[in-house]
């Protein structure tokens, strides 16, 4: 049960704000517009414009066919998928409070989703999500059991379109609540990544000691109907 939230600074804040404008700049030509009620943040590398590779006069005279642009896909996140702990639960897009603090989860099988964070099927960034390790008159919650992820679980994300974006566990750590690295947890990343928090360690004066985050990077994708 989650008693204490996590605040997040002005920087990292500023950071995700530049990634976001950084996306609409490579958005693919065509492609729907992302709603602005959703803030998506894919990696600042995205910021750098590719440097030109002088090339010779013959070649130039091909008209060669550029390179295909990978497919966005920006259906909203409805589902997260763990079938290693059993884990297909509802996910609701969650923010920031006017403390500036990350919203709670809903109830004890819900899963939050921030939406200052990626969006799995944009191809880059680092999606949050986070989820109850149990609750008040309820026992085990959805995330009761993330610690078991070990390296190579796989985690699934569902699109409301039917698109299935797939990941794979690449670390798990436990952190002190007072010395959990905000700024590094919800860090964009320049390949598709994903992370998990919860709760974990002593359960004392209604918290917990430790924060859990396991991450992941992207492994493959299917696409809806």
């Amino acid at each position: 049960m989650y008693r204490n939230r996590w605040a997040i600074s002005g920087a990292v804040l500023v950071a995700v704000a530049a990634a976001i404008a950084a996306l609409v700049l490579f958005l693919p030509s065509g492609s729907s517009t992302v709603p602005t009620s959703e803030l998506y943040s894919p990696s600042p590398s995205g910021t750098a414009q590719p440097t030109a590779t002088p090339t010779h006069r013959s070649v130039l005279s091909t008209d060669p066919t550029p390179a295909p642009t990978a497919p966005v896909f920006i259906a909203p996140v409805v589902r997260l998928r763990i079938p290693a702990i059993d884990v297909d639960a509802p996910v609701r897009p969650k923010g920031i409070d006017a403390t500036n603090t990350m919203e709670n989860p809903d109830g004890p099988e819900d899963v939050a989703w921030y939406t200052f964070t990626a969006k799995p099927g944009l191809g880059a960034g680092n999606a949050v999500f986070s989820g109850h390790v149990d609750y008040i008159n309820y026992g085990k919650a959805v995330f009761g059991d993330v610690a078991k992820l070990k390296e190579g679980d796989a985690i699934e994300v569902v699109l409301d379109d039917g698109t299935v974006v797939q990941f794979s566990v690449t670390a798990s750590t436990s952190y002190h609540v007072d010395e959990i690295p905000m700024d590094e947890v919800l860090a964009p990343t320049s390949t598709e990544s994903i992370t998990l928090i919860t709760c974990t360690g002593q359960f004392s004066g209604g918290a917990y000691s430790h924060r859990l985050v396991v991450r992941g990077v992207r492994t493959g994708l299917v696409p809806g109907s």
